[in-house]
């Protein structure tokens, strides 16, 4: 597993007027909430408020294969490559000409898609009636960044109830100023309910927890 890098870092709140609030915690390496570590829990925070994968990251997800696009024709009359004549062929020999086209990954850019860096390593189809397959060569696969959105090419034999797994990788590369400024509020807030009580700043947060409410409200999943 990658080590996860926050969507914002130490330097980041330290360098600006809210030292003064990180300055007092504790830099002993074995405290859980020392300086050099309070970005993390903060950029979680985060992206558990989103319910989004925000950061760089490699995951596996897996859905169920159902429905079919009624905008598509299950009968095909233009000229297939042989993969794909040898697929149609099977799935009419097993009585299933109707097969999955479409999937979607759950992680994908809400907002700023040209910051986000994508890609899909592998898929396995593990499938309702008999046997798997792995497509490991992803030009035969049509994968959209920005929506999350796969298509299968035609041929490939996925029928509706089979599993699909994918194995992909996201993240925005260049974190979105909202999303920087709403971590290092966070982290503001954690620094500041760490302190005891008599060291505390003379700051309101519920002001505070109102700002980054509004820095992150364009990327809470709705879905």
């Amino acid at each position: 597993m990658s080590a996860y890098t926050p969507l914002a870092s130490y330097s980041d709140i330290s360098a600006g007027p809210l030292n003064d609030i990180v300055r007092g915690m504790v830099t002993n390496a074995g405290e859980p909430w020392v300086q050099a570590n309070i970005m993390v829990p903060a950029s979680r925070a985060i992206e558990s408020m989103c319910n989004r994968r925000l950061t760089p990251f490699t995951i596996s997800e897996s859905c169920r294969a159902q429905n079919i696009d009624p905008d598509e024709q299950t009968d095909v009359y233009t000229p297939l490559d042989q993969t794909a004549m040898l697929g149609m062929s099977r799935a009419a020999s097993l009585g299933s000409s109707e097969l999955v086209r479409h999937t979607w990954v759950r992680e994908y850019p809400v907002r700023w898609p040209d910051l986000w860096t994508g890609s899909i390593s592998s898929i396995v189809i593990y499938r309702a009636v008999s046997g798997s397959q792995t497509i490991t060569d992803m030009s035969t696969v049509q994968y959209e960044t920005d929506t999350g959105h796969i298509r299968f090419t035609l041929g490939t034999y996925l029928p509706q109830g089979s599993t699909i797994v994918v194995n992909y990788s996201g993240g925005y590369s260049t974190v979105p100023d909202e999303l920087k400024a709403a971590s290092i509020l966070k982290a503001t807030q954690i620094g500041i309910l760490y302190l005891e009580p008599e060291a505390r700043p003379d700051v309101d947060l519920n002001e505070l927890k109102s700002e980054i409410d509004s820095l992150v409200t364009p990327y809470l999943r709705d879905d």
